[in-house]
């Protein structure tokens, strides 16, 4: 029983410390997001990171945002066009809203809209479907780019 609540004590200890470890790869690529506005790919990521002279690897920043996805700290979102862009997630009530998606640009928009809570009462009453709120994005164009020059 001694070796049983040894091994647990040092299996707590090994998982607080490697929550804690950071990576200069992980810092660069949380730094990314925290410094730049908008979506991105992991191509559009990896080229503005080695473009200020910046070492790291494709596969790292790759890593490095599933884990930032695991912790959280961004999100996902796709199109069929594009693939996977991922977005620093700035509020942590992203599952509670519909999101809108600018086709053009990639700008994502958190639509808190009273309009949009009735409409998913009606579809989860009359329909008996309930929407899943953290994976619905609308897609479209936003101001800047649907407006016609």
């Amino acid at each position: 029983m001694y070796i049983i609540i040894q091994f647990e004590i040092q299996f707590q200890i090994g998982d607080k410390m490697r929550e804690r470890y950071k990576t200069k790869q992980k810092d660069i690529v949380e730094r990314f997001f925290k410094e730049n506005d908008g979506c991105f790919r992991v191509e559009d990521i990896y080229g503005k990171i080695t473009s200020t002279g910046e070492k790291i690897g494709k596969v790292t920043v790759y890593r490095q945002v599933e884990k930032l996805l695991e912790t959280g700290t961004i999100r996902k979102f796709t199109d069929n066009r594009n693939g996977a862009y991922y977005k620093l997630v700035e509020r942590h009530d992203c599952d509670s809203h519909l999101h809108l998606k600018c086709v053009k640009c990639g700008d994502i928009t958190h639509l808190d809209c009273d309009k949009m809570g009735s409409m998913f009462r009606h579809i989860n009453k009359e329909h008996n479907f309930k929407v899943d709120l953290s994976k619905t994005v609308l897609y479209g164009l936003c101001n800047n780019c649907g407006v016609e020059k």
